[in-house]
């Protein structure tokens, strides 16, 4: 399966230790006794309770020594192959995380990184955390990688899957020479940005490599975990147990907001640095004290852009007041809306633990957090229909029911609104809108309305409410789909990145060389524009290379300039061929005379005697991978047998064409094209 690099980069967590489940996970983001803010001196040593000593020199790699040590020299990062340079020998011990923190190291292309790491004594776990901003006024390319040793040798290794997104994975395993299991989780789960993996079975030199680009003045961080357990299956099992969000529970918020390689969840998929209590509510005020016991109010009113809202206390987690010359209040809801406006009341009164009640004025106020309560998740499934405001507000709502008319470059569409998975009217670096189905397509235009009219289904109880276009951010009504296969799914590319997951529907007409052929749409498996020989790259309106699903090869002109088009989902369009760049269609119809022998040996699978139903099975694997397309389509009219029999060669065909890692070794970890 094809994939690519994306833009993105690891910065590696290496971890030593006989773990079972990690319930150093819940004593991870605990400061150390003895951690003062202050400078160190490098090589910078810490011992763990497993015996190993982890020293972390200049430039921010690391080795362990005594016990069992597992790596050698590890976590060296190179920026475009060069390692980033520091100008002194020390590094600052941060109090509230326990992280040893190596700041502004400068790498080419004035990129400046800056390596966070911390380590869990107890557990003998480290991580890193490599923070990478462009100091520049023009964005960067870099590449970026990260190379670590292992003190034994690797016997076998192999990749983890992961289980929220097909295809992908997101930690590598391995056995190593001292009969031990060791491996590194490079990405979170459901991730969007993974590493290639650079590995050589038996070697003892793992590093992952990243292209990144990097806009002027922003940044991005990256993490990735390494740890040795008692053997490997250990080891993908602690990938798969653990919970990101604890790992990343105490990482500070300026630097959890460009995190490129975990889903952040739970209060920081917020966006907001929210305050919580354990025991007690808590409000903050502006001078830094915090005032701990029982919060009064039985709700919270305000006024918002869209009309007022009043928001039970039992719903209602945090409140936030941000601004100086007239601050305005986020409200941030157990189901992680967040509602913007001015309260109602300026007070807001509490029991203190002492059994005193204040009411303190909002004016004095920062932030306000409820205790943790009982059976609150750690983190947030947020997977409900939601629009997003451009002032930041998030409010759950009902799904659309009228069809959304979308204007492109290749008409207007109306969309219906089961089929519509987002809609962004502010995608970064896009002065166009940018829409998502359900089956996967994306591609941008206009939305020509001027308001949006939907009904709340969140905390702010049902009602009707109309969100101007111009305050709208995001409409997400579906998660859609992000794990196209390449070896199912059919999809033409535009010439300006969009993708339409879909199929070519009707008849061609291709004029070639000796004669004018009429191709049934659903037979070609591939059609891409000739360019032409300039040096602009233009290609040819009409001239193509069209491929059918029997491999064969023809070039010519098409005699119509526009080709129609059927999304997966279901919308219908008609597309100009100067827009195509690519089309591919992995599951391509056989001729009709071809179909009709395929359905006449599916017949043969609810034959009375057993060994024609093993004959005709043995007949569609024999033809490959034609036959998925029609025996997918035929299966729901087949008796049971006939449908077990299906099912079966689907497998085998699907087993036999899999991809395999030449000399048994682990496939690659890319993205998909």
């Amino acid at each position: 399966m094809n994939r690519k690099r994306l833009a993105g980069f690891v910065a590696l967590v290496l971890v030593s230790s006989t773990l079972a489940q990690p319930a150093w996970a819940q004593r991870f983001n605990r400061v150390r006794p003895g951690a003062a803010e202050g400078v160190v001196n490098l090589p910078y040593t810490i011992s763990d309770t497993q015996g190993n000593m982890w020293m972390i020199y200049n430039n921010g790699w690391f080795q362990q020594q005594g016990g069992n040590p597992t790596f050698t020299q590890s976590a060296m990062l190179t920026v475009n192959g060069n390692q980033p340079t520091q100008n002194n020998n020390v590094a600052n011990l941060d109090s509230k995380t326990g992280e040893v923190v190596l700041e502004n190291m400068q790498a080419p292309g004035n990129v400046a990184v800056t390596r966070r790491i911390k380590i869990d004594k107890d557990a003998g776990v480290a991580r890193y955390i490599d923070v990478f901003r462009n100091n520049g006024t023009e964005p960067v390319n870099m590449t970026a990688m990260i190379q670590s040793n292992l003190n034994f040798g690797v016997t076998t290794a192999r990749n983890i899957g992961d289980p929220k997104r097909r295809g992908q994975e997101f930690a590598w395993t391995a056995q190593t020479g001292n009969n031990r299991g060791a491996g590194f989780m490079f990405a979170g789960k459901g991730a969007k940005v993974v590493p290639v993996l650079n590995y050589v079975q038996g070697n003892n030199v793992v590093s992952a490599t990243m292209d990144l680009k990097l806009p002027a003045g922003k940044e991005a961080a990256v993490v990735t975990f390494y740890y040795a357990t008692g053997s490997m299956e250990l080891a993908g099992k602690w990938a798969l147990d653990c919970k990101e969000s604890k790992l990343l529970a105490d990482v500070p918020k300026e630097v959890r907001r460009v995190i490129v390689n975990f889903p952040i969840n739970s209060d920081a998929a917020l966006g907001l640095d929210v305050l919580r209590g354990d025991v007690f509510d808590v409000i903050e005020l502006r001078g830094g004290d915090q005032l701990r016991g029982t919060l009064k109010d039985p709700s919270w009113k305000l006024d918002t852009s869209f009309g007022p809202v009043e928001l039970p206390a039992d719903s209602v987690v945090a409140l936030l007041n941000v601004g100086t010359v007239r601050p305005r209040q986020l409200v941030v809801t157990s189901g992680a809306e967040i509602f913007g406006g001015q309260l109602a009341s300026q007070a807001v009164s509490i029991d203190l633990s002492n059994g005193q009640t204040v009411s303190v004025p909002l004016a004095q106020v920062t932030r306000i957090g409820y205790r943790k309560r009982a059976g609150e998740p750690d983190e947030i499934a947020f997977d409900k229909p939601f629009v997003t405001l451009r002032s930041g507000d998030r409010v759950v709502v009902h799904p659309l029911t009228t069809p959304v008319d979308f204007v492109t470059r290749f008409g207007t569409i109306k969309i219906d609104p089961k089929t519509l998975a987002s809609l962004s009217l502010s995608a970064e670096n896009q002065p166009t809108h940018q829409v998502r189905l359900t089956d996967g397509s994306t591609f941008t235009g206009i939305a020509p309305v001027d308001a949006f009219a939907m009904t709340l289904a969140g905390a702010g109880q049902a009602r009707e409410v109309s969100f101007s276009a111009a305050s709208v951010a995001r409409v997400q009504l579906d998660k859609g789909r992000d794990d196209l296969d390449d070896e199912v799914d059919a999809r033409l590319t535009l010439d300006n990145g969009d993708v339409l997951v879909g199929s070519l529907t009707g008849t061609v007409k291709l004029a070639t060389a000796f004669d004018t052929l009429t191709l049934s749409a659903g037979e070609i498996k591939r059609l891409t524009p000739v360019v032409a020989d300039s040096e602009e790259g233009t290609p040819r309106s009409t001239d193509v290379q069209v491929t059918l699903w029997d491999q064969t090869s023809v070039g010519g002109q098409l005699l119509d300039t526009s080709v129609d088009f059927r999304f997966k989902s279901g919308q219908t369009a008609r597309l100009p061929l100067a827009l195509i760049q690519d089309y591919v269609q992995p599951l391509p119809e056989p001729s009709a005379t071809v179909k009709e022998k395929i359905l006449a040996i599916v017949k043969e699978l609810n034959a009375d005697d057993w060994r024609a139903r093993d004959r005709a099975e043995e007949q569609l694997v024999t033809l490959g991978t034609v036959v998925i397309g029609v025996l997918t389509d035929a299966r729901p009219d087949q008796p049971p047998e006939a449908q077990q029999r299906i099912d079966s060669a689907l497998k085998k065909i699907k087993q036999a064409n899999a991809p395999k890692p030449a000399g048994g070794m682990p496939v690659p970890v890319m993205m998909k094209d």
